[in-house]
């Protein structure tokens, strides 16, 4: 987007300040007036735009492309980045004065691969999401060990935004089916799955954790049925029987 379109969507224009503009149009400044105004990938913006939002931040000042006069804007701004702007901002790539502006709080996230334990809650909300966007809200998609496993165990490049785009793609196949199975996820997951050293067994450990949990969330839902469960969680009713007996779970006749 040219500097001119994203100063016009951020603080409007008026009739004939450049080309194409036919008529008067109100920034998102103007539409957010008492409430919150969010930059995405805040870092990514030039430096002719940091000037302006410097400037809206640090008197609550703009202007309207082609508009001489002054307005005052009553908006919060929080932002975003993927960037590490002190650095950029001591390297000359980013505006000092803005960083400084931008920053007075600041909430890091870690990447998702450091953050493993909220995997399977994100991957059950995307399950619920996609298969709405799929239209199939009504039906309830359960995810087997092992998929759960590569999701939990893969380092995710993308973040948040690849384990959304990896849960559509598998709901999007589904078909009639109602479990994601390991062998429907990427290849490259799969792929990172079958590499992973297993160091020193603290893995196979932390999977029979989640392992038991599962069962145990199963049986809960399945009022404790064990031909129910194993179905739900794509397994033959020897083999959960095997694992009960295993894992010591004691369960109703």
């Amino acid at each position: 987007m040219s500097v001119h379109l994203l100063e016009s969507e951020l603080f409007g224009h008026v009739k004939g300040a450049f080309t194409d503009a036919g008529n008067d149009r109100t920034g998102l400044v103007d539409t957010a007036r008492g409430g919150t105004l969010f930059f995405d990938e805040v870092g990514e913006m030039g430096e002719e735009m940091q000037v302006k939002l410097l400037r809206l931040m640090e008197n609550g000042e703009y202007r309207r492309l082609g508009e001489s006069s002054t307005r005052k804007a009553d908006v919060r701004v929080i932002s975003a980045t993927n960037r590490d702007l002190k650095k950029d901002a001591e390297r000359g790539l980013f505006r000092r004065d803005l960083y400084y502006r931008l920053s007075p709080l600041k909430l890091t996230i870690p990447p998702l691969r450091m953050r493993a334990s909220d995997i399977q809650l994100m991957t059950r909300y995307f399950l619920r999401e996609c298969a709405a966007m799929n239209g199939i809200a009504d039906r309830y998609i359960e995810i087997d060990v092992k998929a759960m496993e590569a999701l939990e165990l893969y380092d995710w490049p993308g973040n948040v935004r690849e384990l959304h785009n990896e849960i559509l793609r598998v709901v999007s196949l589904i078909g009639r089916g109602d479990l994601v199975r390991f062998t429907m996820l990427s290849e490259h997951i799969k792929d990172f799955l079958k590499t992973k050293k297993r160091g020193d067994g603290l893995l196979d450990r932390s999977v029979e954790q989640y392992e038991r949990r599962l069962i145990l969330d199963a049986l809960e839902k399945n009022d404790w049925n064990k031909l129910r469960t194993a179905d739900a969680i794509g397994i033959p009713r020897t083999t959960l029987l095997a694992k009960l007996k295993r894992m010591n779970i004691a369960t109703k006749l």
